[in-house]
């Protein structure tokens, strides 16, 4: 390569996702494949010693969705000025345009390695050598996949190999299968959080769908986000993956939810009581006619007289 750092620089969107902050025994889990074997040096060289490394050259840092960290200029290239700057400050002899062609041992011990340097062979005499390659997913940056022959040469088994954090590209087709929200997960796990507005004008443009499509939809589309429980509404109005955000978070959530059901359960038994209590408050009659027989019986011998024939009358 001719200059340092080419695949630092692409990492992150071009900010650099420097490490995460989750603890070590999280950090382990996910990685892909059998983890167990970085504990050593993970905890020889832990992901706050990286950071705390990165402060003492000036470069700060701050921690986003997920538990990433990025520098708080959001620029790649200072955190590889600052890398470049420690190996300065180490006296590290730095050589660009240099191919590794061979690593040396003798006596089962490593001796150097032979290296193509602008065309020309030259033997690197080494007491130790650190095999620091990548992977094969990106040749332009370096990743080649070079190291797996080294390591190969000197009797190491390589196991098949597997993608891992590339690019996925979707057709237009593809995506006309999926649903609204589906796709709307796909963005989120590319990209940073987004407003209901650029989520749905993302999807339209994806999908090549018209404006019209967007104003009439786009109510519905929010709906069914708020039902969807990939999807969590931030108090900045952003969207965001549920599985970004820590368990703490998602239990305050769901003790709102059961708040909420309770609250909704508590109304509808004081509605019951009260009604029940109504009914209490009304005298009914099982067999009003009996009583109205006894109330005739009381009236048989009544005569009606005029007002004015009331003094004529004996009592």
């Amino acid at each position: 390569m001719e200059s340092l750092g080419k695949k630092l620089l692409i990492t992150g969107k071009g900010r650099c996702n420097i490490t995460s902050s989750l603890p070590i025994e999280e950090f382990i889990q996910n990685v892909p494949g059998n983890g167990m074997f970085l504990y050593s040096s993970f905890n020889n060289f832990t992901n706050q010693d990286i950071i705390e490394l990165l402060k003492k050259e000036g470069l700060h840092v701050k921690e986003e969705r997920g538990h990433r960290v990025f520098p708080t200029t959001d620029n790649a290239k200072d955190v590889l000025n600052a890398l470049i700057k420690l190996l300065k400050k180490a006296n590290v002899q730095i050589k660009t345009n240099t191919k590794v062609e061979k690593i040396l041992v003798q006596s089962g011990k490593v001796t150097g390695l032979q290296a193509n340097i602008n065309g020309q062979k030259q033997i690197i005499n080494a007491d130790k050598i650190i095999l620091a390659t990548g992977g094969k997913s990106y040749p332009v940056t370096g990743s080649t996949g070079d190291g797996y022959e080294l390591a190969k040469q000197l009797g190491h088994t390589i196991t098949t190999i597997k993608p891992s954090l590339i690019p996925l590209t979707a057709k237009k087709e593809d995506l006309e299968l999926m649903s609204y929200n589906d796709i709307a997960n796909l963005i989120l796990e590319e990209s940073t959080k987004k407003t209901t507005a650029e989520l749905f004008k993302k999807i339209c443009d994806l999908l090549d769908l018209g404006e019209k499509t967007y104003e009439n939809k786009i109510g519905a589309f929010y709906t069914s986000l708020t039902k969807d429980k990939r999807f969590i509404l931030l108090d900045d109005g952003l969207w965001d993956l549920k599985k970004n955000h820590s368990v703490k978070v998602l239990k305050i959530e769901e003790a709102l939810e059961d708040m909420e059901e309770l609250e909704e359960i508590e109304k509808e038994e004081q509605d019951e009581y009260e009604e029940e209590e109504e009914d209490k408050d009304i005298i009914y009659d099982e067999n009003p006619d009996d009583d109205l027989g006894d109330d005739l019986d009381d009236y048989k011998n009544l005569v009606i007289v005029d007002e004015e024939d009331l003094d004529n009358i004996e009592p």
